[in-house]
């Protein structure tokens, strides 16, 4: 599928984080994924550990357990509820609608064969971000289990790491103004413009203080 605008916008400030972070950007990944479904109430329990670490070496568990209307919401709640004291800015989002989408021209290759049940499928997560934008994330995978968490993770590790770049900059930009350095105090606010579109990290840089 095309990329959007808002996808495009994502995928620069993408690139803004990794410079910032550096070997410091957290890479997100589960492990031990349990999911339980509770079919009278339509509740889906979900248990797994998540794995955070930089690209230094440098790694954490969190044992993540929640629940929710169906996989997509179980995760996307736990995940924040469980990081959302570390990262403040999680706060402000919300999920606000998905899409499950079959990779027409893979199913159509596939049918030829005479099977099509192992086609790709792409999951579209689309995130109000709390100041009036909605951002959307995808994965694609042939499972649609697998393609649930990855867009999910994604999702979560690129605001935490949007926030951890947020407060990076923001040190940058004083030490450059204390040292009269205008021209990198210029460039940095430039990159801190682009990333505060993102979701607002007004509470994330008053705790900082």
């Amino acid at each position: 599928m095309k990329r959007t605008p808002e996808e495009v916008k994502r995928e620069l400030n993408k690139e803004i984080v990794q410079e910032v972070l550096t070997e410091k950007r957290l890479q997100f990944s589960i492990e031990q994924l349990v999911i339980k479904e509770a079919v009278a109430n339509e509740m889906t329990g979900v248990e797994c550990e998540l794995l955070v670490e930089n690209l230094e070496g440098e790694a954490i568990a969190y044992d993540i357990k929640g629940h929710g209307k169906g996989l997509l919401d179980a995760l996307f709640n736990a995940l924040l509820t469980k990081l959302v004291d570390d990262c403040h800015s999680l706060s402000n989002l919300r999920l606000e609608e998905f899409q499950v989408c079959v990779d027409e021209k893979d199913l159509r290759k596939l049918r030829r064969q005479g099977r099509g049940t192992d086609a790709h499928v792409e999951i579209s997560l689309i995130i109000n971000n709390g100041c009036g934008k909605l951002i959307p994330f995808r994965s694609r995978h042939r499972s649609m289990i697998a393609a649930s968490v990855d867009v999910v993770i994604r999702t979560v590790e690129f605001f935490v790491n949007s926030e951890r770049a947020v407060l990076r900059l923001k040190t940058l930009v004083e030490n450059a103004s204390s040292r009269n350095r205008a021209d990198l105090a210029e460039q940095y606010l430039s990159m801190l413009s682009s990333l505060v579109c993102n979701t607002s990290y007004e509470e994330s840089l008053k705790k900082n203080e």
